[in-house]
């Protein structure tokens, strides 16, 4: 299980972010969006590699131009992007 949390630069939850999730071994997505507390839990995942990109903020925020490349694993990963 993956979960993907987004905070502004002063630590507050950002909600309505969308990230894509992708899987290195063949490409295939998910696009995926933060719920009122900023989070999202993405299950189902198969173990493996992974690149998470942001793709939509709310407005007034920038978007990271930046991803985070993962190993998921039976265990729950946490990843944060930050504005």
């Amino acid at each position: 299980m993956l979960k993907i949390t987004s905070l502004s630069e002063s630590g507050i939850a950002l909600p309505h972010v969308s990230y894509r999730v992708t899987t290195m071994a063949n490409e295939q997505y998910r696009t995926v969006q933060t719920d009122d507390n900023g989070q999202v839990t993405v299950g189902q995942l198969p173990a493996g590699r992974y690149q998470i990109r942001e793709v939509a903020v709310p407005d007034g925020y920038q978007l990271a131009n930046i991803s985070q490349e993962i190993t998921l694993d039976q265990e729950t990963t946490a990843v944060s992007f930050v504005h």
